[in-house]
């Protein structure tokens, strides 16, 4: 009887670490699953500047698809040569409370964005700015 016991406390607390486990995933999920503010598409951003931040540099085209940001700028329509300015994913940045483009999924965590840091491009989606150096 005492060894049932013994393998029914085991399974108890084996299906307890489990039940624990997914439990601190979805809270995770959820803390880093922020729907943009903005509906997939093509705009166009302004180009600010962090360190002239009353300064444009013009525009950019964005694209927004799937999670997906592409920025590009056509000849002579921003401070940015013709072609694709930077492209990824389109990461919420919960430490800063801004949205960047990152590279991969762990780029929502990196300690810097934006700015001169060489951390990821910020994107201000509700006013539709495109923020470099």
């Amino acid at each position: 009887m005492r060894g049932s016991w013994l393998g029914a406390v085991g399974i108890m607390r084996k299906a307890f670490v489990v039940l624990a486990a997914l439990c601190a995933a979805s809270v995770c999920a959820r803390a880093n699953d922020v729907s943009p503010p903005i509906a997939e598409g093509h705009y166009i951003f302004l180009v600010r500047f962090a360190e002239h931040r009353n300064m444009m540099g013009g525009q950019v085209e964005v694209e927004i698809r799937g999670g997906h940001i592409l920025v590009t700028s056509k000849p002579n329509a921003s401070v940015f040569p013709a072609g694709v300015v930077d492209e990824g994913i389109l990461l919420w940045h919960a430490t800063s409370k801004q949205w960047i483009i990152g590279e991969n999924k762990a780029d929502a965590d990196i300690a810097e964005v934006g700015g001169c840091s060489d951390g990821p491009y910020v994107v201000d989606l509700e006013r539709k700015v495109f923020w470099t150096c």
